[in-house]
């Protein structure tokens, strides 16, 4: 019977990313299909022993290289996968929703709460929407319009802040529609502290 070696090998590949969630969920994407690729050995062990010490010692770290064939995979799936691909996001359509009705018509009421920002914008549409048209759940048509309305930049992902609100600031509950959001009393609050006095 052959006498098993107590000698082994491990080869660790460690990753660091930095950026925003967008980023970094494109760099996983990129190491996952690096990794899945079946040219590369992802881990291989061949000591039990090895990985108890490797745990015990786990502030030591050393580079190891890859092997040239798994390092050149590597290399060409990375310069492939780190061409960055703007994701586009479709226009909404502008509906028919009545901005000067009541006492303060929509430009009165945006002029009198001052909104300084995209977060605060979308606050005040859903308020007066909810207050003088009696909508309680807004889309991103409504956004738009209002926006279009207004003559404000639109934002390429227009849900973006409605979901920053919602998950954030709490101002915001999903709707019963798919993609609808409505105001809660969180979010008029919120509004109603940007209010001057008339």
């Amino acid at each position: 019977m052959a006498k098993k070696d107590d000698n082994g090998k491990i080869k660790v590949l460690l990753f660091e990313l930095e950026g925003n969630n967008e980023t970094l969920k494109e760099g996983i994407k990129t190491i996952a299909d690096t990794l899945s690729d079946k040219k590369i050995n992802i881990l291989k062990v061949e000591s039990k022993e090895v990985i108890d010490n490797l745990l015990e010692e786990a502030e030591v770290i050393e580079e190891l290289d890859l092997e040239s064939n798994s390092e050149n995979n590597i290399e060409e799936k990375n310069s492939n996968s780190t061409r960055k691909t703007k994701r586009t996001y479709s226009t909404p359509d502008v509906i028919e929703l009545d901005l000067k009705k009541g006492s303060p018509n929509f430009e009165e009421f945006v002029k009198n709460t001052n909104p300084t920002s995209n977060s605060k914008k979308y606050l005040v549409i859903a308020y007066w929407l909810k207050e003088k048209l009696g909508i309680k759940e807004i889309s991103k048509e409504h956004i738009y319009t209002c926006f279009k309305f207004m003559k404000w930049s639109v934002p390429a992902d227009i849900l973006q802040p409605l979901r920053s609100l919602k998950s954030t600031n709490g101002a915001f509950n999903n709707g019963e529609a798919t993609g609808a959001y409505a105001i809660n009393h969180v979010g008029e609050n919120l509004v109603n502290d940007m209010t001057t006095p008339s």
